[in-house]
This record gives C-alpha cells, structure tokens and sequence, in this order.
C-alpha cells in the first residue's frame, strides 16, 4: 500500500509496484491522490471504458542486484517480462546524484538473434534496434535523489524492409502489459500489424518504411 500524493516519493513506490508484478493498492484520502500516478499505472477497460484496470506484469520481478547498497554510488535496476517485452525500472535509493550506462543486455528474457528497441519512458525516446550481440544501444541516465526511471525493450517484427515493434500503451509505464497479442503479417502486397488490446490508450509503434504500414487495431472481447 502507498500514497501517491506522497510527494518525492509517490512515483518511486508506484514504478516500483508497477514493475513488481504484485498487488496495487493506494491509500490516498479521497480527492487527495495524484491523478498523473494513477493514469500511468492503470488505464480504461475495453470493456467497460469506466472501470480502470491495473497494468502489471503477471510475473514477480527480481532486481538485477539485490545488494545494491543505501548511499552508494549505484542504481537499483529491477527487471520484469511480459509477453516479448522486457522492463527495467531504474531507481537511486543514495541521497548523492548517480548515474548509469543502461545495455541492452541488461534486460531479461531477450533472444540473443532477435532485434530490440529500447524506450525512455519519461522522455519518449527509442533507441536501437539492436541485438544482445551487437549490443550497440546504450541508455545515458542521470537520476537526481529518489529519482527513477522506467525502460522497455521491445522486439522488432521484420518483412523485408520493413520494420515495426509493438511499444504497448505509451503513456503507461507497464503499457505492454495492455496489449494482448500482436501480429505482423505480409500478403506479398502489403504489410499489416494487427494489434489486440485490453485496454485504451495511444498505442506505440516506431516502425521504418512506414509508407508500407497498414495497422488494425483490435479490442479484446475476452
């Protein structure tokens, strides 16, 4: 349980509670929570646009290093997977400014063949693609006190030039958790991506010759 009008640290207990994979509770008193927490931990329904659900990961997360020392001069990552998607929650638990070169082998769950994207969630930018073996993406992070910060890699789907990877619900931090299946198919004409998703939202999709994209976009009716 926490309070999301905690100041400094609401967002710090909400990354935290979003990526662990566990319950979610907040003891705000009415009227006095943050909504700006809140709608980045949950989102409408499909089914009912009135009701919010809670976006989280299934799986109990681990940290990558659990001996990470109170006032030292290293951040705690803790890493979740849902789906294709692999997350990092990257907190400072010092009192001091630290900062950090974020890999992408860093991430939990990813194929060493495959080709990922990595995104910032607090400034909306896309790194990469890139594999496990190449490793070229790197993640510059500067975290102020109780500062923290939420990552995703995302696998890219190929057709032949084409490109495309299926971000999850942008404005959420756990926002691949929002999405139900995804499929990239090529009819020899045409590349389409099919998205299903239990829950509204602006849905991410960097993609490279874009012109040849034709999205549909699915709700789950489950």
């Amino acid at each position: 349980m926490f309070q999301t009008s905690l100041p400094v640290y609401g967002g710090v207990h909400a990354a935290g509670r979003c990526i662990s994979g566990g319950p979610i509770y907040i003891t705000d008193s009415p009227d006095s929570h943050s909504g700006h927490l809140v709608n980045q931990m949950s989102a409408a329904s499909v089914r009912d646009p009135d009701c919010l659900i809670a976006l989280r990961p299934s799986r109990l997360c681990l940290p990558l290093d659990p001996y990470i020392p109170y006032n030292g001069n290293r951040l705690l990552k803790l890493a979740n997977v849902f789906g294709g998607t692999s997350m990092l929650a990257v907190f400072n638990v010092s009192s001091n400014e630290n900062s950090d070169l974020i890999s992408l082998t860093e991430f939990e769950g990813l194929r060493e063949k495959t080709a990922y994207v990595v995104r910032q969630q607090s400034t909306g930018k896309v790194f990469g693609p890139a594999t496990t073996a190449t490793d070229n993406t790197l993640v510059s992070l500067t975290l102020a006190s109780a500062g923290w910060e939420f990552l995703s890699a995302v696998p890219v789907h190929r057709r032949g030039a084409f490109e495309v990877g299926v971000l999850g619900l942008v404005s959420q931090l756990t926002g691949a958790a929002g999405v139900v299946d995804s499929l990239v198919g090529d009819d020899g004409q045409l590349t389409a991506v099919s998205v299903t998703v239990k829950a509204l939202g602006v849905l991410g999709m960097p993609q490279s010759h874009y012109a040849w994209l034709n999205p549909r976009l699915n709700r789950d009716e489950n």
